[in-house]
């Protein structure tokens, strides 16, 4: 018996059509019947998809001796309903290949599907979904905790900045009024208006030049240029005998003296420098201060 006339009879046995044969394996009635009149042959996977519709393996659908084959009883029962009237078969379900008919169809399309594997389908569909939803959940949790860091890290900067204002305010506050309290003192005595301006331009400037020490600004540029002058004094000759030494010891203290006293002249013009421009550089810092607070960034008020 040829591979052929074995096909036709095994498709008949388990009363399939040519086109239902080939709806099963996605293919044309047309191959089915080019291989049942042996014009051509199966390929290995459609082989392997027949040979499990027969249950069969494929050596055993190949063997010219196999001529005693059964339908599984489940496939051909299936097309019989409880009266033992044949159903009209509607197609094989794509997943386990039984025959499909009115009593256990489960879906049409996209597929023919029986009524088992059809709820299994929704089964595992409605599982995806579920797995969907917790993805997306977890997502949004991890979305709103990232927020929540960001806005703790903002509140954080903010009160660390307020508390700058805060400190630095009051630590001015202190001294402007240790100043004023003094300079009032000297106006008892000797009241002048000149004087009483100048108090009042004194304590503007102490004040917002102590505040000012608390943030990088260029009052600390100022204050660290002018507070590390120094002079590159020149080399000195001496005679290497005890009035030559006692010439090098003696110049050398002067210059350590006049080293001195410039440094201390620089570093004084330089605070009276700072405070000059902490006048005009104080608002502008305060308004960075502001908007940063306002914000929750850090700012590094360079100015």
């Amino acid at each position: 018996m040829t591979l052929g006339k074995k096909l036709s009879n095994y498709r008949k046995m388990l009363g399939f059509t040519q086109q239902q044969l080939g709806e099963y394996l996605n293919l044309s009635a047309q191959a089915v019947s080019k291989w049942e009149n042996d014009l051509a042959e199966p390929d290995i996977a459609t082989l392997k998809s027949l040979a499990n519709l027969y249950s069969l393996t494929v050596d055993e659908l190949l063997n010219s001796n196999n001529e005693d084959f059964q339908p599984k009883s489940q496939t051909a029962e299936a097309s019989f309903n409880d009266g033992g009237a044949k159903l009209e078969t509607i197609g094989f379900c794509k997943n386990c290949g039984i025959v499909v008919t009115e009593e256990n169809i489960g879906e049409r399309t996209p597929v023919v599907l029986c009524k088992d594997c059809y709820e299994e389908k929704c089964k595992n569909e409605e599982l995806q979904r579920l797995e969907r939803q917790r993805a997306a959940k977890e997502a949004e949790l991890e979305h709103q905790r990232r927020l929540d860091e960001i806005e703790d890290k903002k509140k954080k900067i903010s009160n660390d900045m307020k508390h700058k204002v805060k400190v630095s305010s009051i630590v001015a506050g202190i001294i402007t009024l240790v100043f004023f309290v003094l300079w009032v003192m000297l106006l008892v005595n000797n009241f002048d208006f000149g004087l009483l301006v100048t108090g009042l331009i004194l304590g503007a400037s102490i004040f917002t030049f102590v505040s000012l020490l608390f943030y990088d600004t260029a009052v600390l540029d100022v204050l660290e240029y002018m507070g590390t002058a120094s002079i590159n004094w020149p080399g000195i000759i001496f005679d290497l005998d005890l009035e030559g030494l006692a010439f090098l010891i003696i110049v050398k203290a002067l210059f350590a003296a006049l080293g001195f006293i410039f440094g201390l002249v620089c570093a004084v013009l330089g605070v009276f420098v700072s405070m000059f421009i902490s006048i005009f550089i104080y608002p502008f810092v305060m308004h960075n201060m502001k908007i940063s607070i306002k914000n929750g960034e850090e700012s590094k008020y360079v100015i």
